[in-house]
Order: C-alpha cells, then structure tokens, then sequence
C-alpha cells in the first residue's frame, strides 16, 4: 500500500459497513461496542473481513492530474495520506471542469496545493 503514516479504509465486517483509519506502525482497525454488537461479534466468532483503501488514490487519478502532482514526489504522499473529503473534493473540482483550458487551470492549482501541502483548494 505504500509508505503512508495513515491509511483511510472502508470495507465490510461480518456483513456492515465499516469506516475507519490505521497507521503504519499499528495495523489494527479498532471496532467499537457498537460496531461490535451491531455486527453481533463475539470473542473467537470468525467473521468475513473485507477493507479496501477508501476514495480516490494517486495511483487512480486521471493521467493529466497525476503528472502534474508529479509522481514520486513529497505531494503524491500528501495527497494520499488527505482524509477522503479533501481527495474527493479536489478530484470533484477538476472533473467538473467543463473547458479543457478551466481543466488545466484547476490541475495546475491542484498540484501546487499539494506540493504546499494545503488541504483546501486554491
């Protein structure tokens, strides 16, 4: 999955739906009571677990966006490691983009958002 410090999951377990974040150094997703007894978990009860890495990834993003961050890059590690909503909205304001030249605009001011390191778009 890469060398983030955090990773956003989303998935199922034991059936309902689960949204959480684990580090690198602990890869464990911590279920509350509730999620527990929702799920009807008990101690030793085995369960299917299925998580994936939630919204969208570096490694998924248009080709156009995905140069300009530039890969391998500290703002390719920024930008994964944003909470969903500001992946999403980033993502969002581009893909709304309906001239090719406001596109390239908003990649361009995407980009330099990440190698600042500013959660908010421009």
């Amino acid at each position: 999955m890469g060398p983030r410090t955090t990773y956003h999951l989303t998935g199922r377990v034991g059936g309902r739906r689960i949204r959480g974040a684990v580090g690198r150094a602990e890869a464990t997703l911590r279920l509350g009571p509730v999620r527990v007894r929702d799920a009807d978990l008990t101690p030793g009860a085995s369960v299917e677990v299925v998580l994936d890495l939630e919204g969208p990834q570096f490694a998924t993003l248009e080709d156009d966006l995905r140069e300009a961050i530039g890969p391998g890059t500290d703002a390719v590690r920024f930008f994964d490691e944003l909470p969903t909503h500001y992946r999403l909205n980033f993502t969002r304001w581009v893909g709304e983009a309906e001239r090719a030249d406001t596109r390239a605009r908003r990649i361009a001011r995407t980009a330099e958002a990440m190698r600042e390191g500013r959660r908010e778009r421009p």
